[in-house]
């Protein structure tokens, strides 16, 4: 009796394993395709995978598939633009726990009056106003806010700091009487040169038309001593004629001198 009993619970053990089977195997497949998502932060951060909220920080240990996914970290309901959300991709093999530790950037809006100064950290130029600083955890900045004729300003960026700053800057009366002093004698400059511009160019003319027309009465004297026959009238055309070569000639010298000054004081007064 014993034996038979045992040969008809033998088939149904085996019939009840292979039903069991498919079911451990297909766990076993779910665990490896899954992986697990830790997220370090301060708490009460919504956290979202893929555009689904799956919790909030701190995150710990929570399954998900494995892959490339869309994780985003929200500081806060409200929309902050000082303090944008964290969004990164993330991979997740199965199997693995993988910790994330989001890095928060705060930004900080600097402005100033005037407009356009300088933001420097020690001597390097970070930009100019209106500048938007960006600041990672707990980083601090120490800067200067420079511009020419007005003394500088200083201002401490951090964590804990307004996020916006708007810092006038006072000016610097002896840079600006300085400043009105050399530009009263810049414009001063200015006219004289372009004066004697001017009267260079208008000495230059008259000495060029001097020399032709020297020239052309040197070319008449010089005709008439060929067409005459008197040596004493050939004689004195012929004096006439040099003296007034010579004249043309200095005329002409007189034109070069005076178009190169006048070249000269034309861009000296630009």
């Amino acid at each position: 009796m014993r034996c038979i009993g045992m040969s008809w619970r033998t088939p149904a053990l085996i019939l009840a394993l292979l039903l069991l089977l498919p079911g451990v195997a297909s766990g076993q497949q779910t665990s490896k395709a899954s992986g697990y998502l830790s997220v370090a932060s301060r708490e009460g951060y919504e956290v979202f995978l893929n555009g689904r909220k799956i919790g909030t920080t701190p995150l710990t240990a929570v399954a998900v598939p494995a892959g490339a996914h869309h994780l985003l970290v929200r500081r806060s309901v409200l929309l902050n633009w000082f303090q944008p959300d964290w969004a990164d991709s993330v991979f997740v093999s199965a199997g693995d726990t993988v910790l994330v530790r989001p890095e928060f950037i705060t930004l900080c809006k600097i402005s100033s009056t005037p407009q356009g100064a300088r933001v420097l950290l020690a001597d390097s130029l970070l930009g100019n106003t209106p500048f938007v600083l960006r600041m990672y955890g707990g980083q601090s900045f120490h800067l200067s806010i420079e511009q020419e004729g007005y003394f500088p300003a200083f201002l401490v960026c951090d964590s804990t700091s307004p996020r916006r700053h708007h810092v006038v800057l006072q000016r610097d009366q002896e840079f600006w009487q300085r400043y009105l002093h050399d530009s009263t004698q810049r414009q001063r400059y200015k006219k004289r040169t372009r004066r004697n511009a001017v009267i260079a160019a208008g000495v230059s003319i008259s000495a060029g038309i001097a020399s032709i027309l020297l020239r052309q009465q040197a070319d008449r004297y010089y005709g008439r001593y060929q067409a005459v026959l008197d040596s004493r009238k050939m004689d004195a055309y012929l004096d006439k004629t040099r003296r007034y070569d010579l004249y043309s000639g200095a005329a002409f010298a007189l034109f070069e001198v005076s178009f190169g000054l006048g070249f000269y004081f034309f861009l000296k007064s630009q």
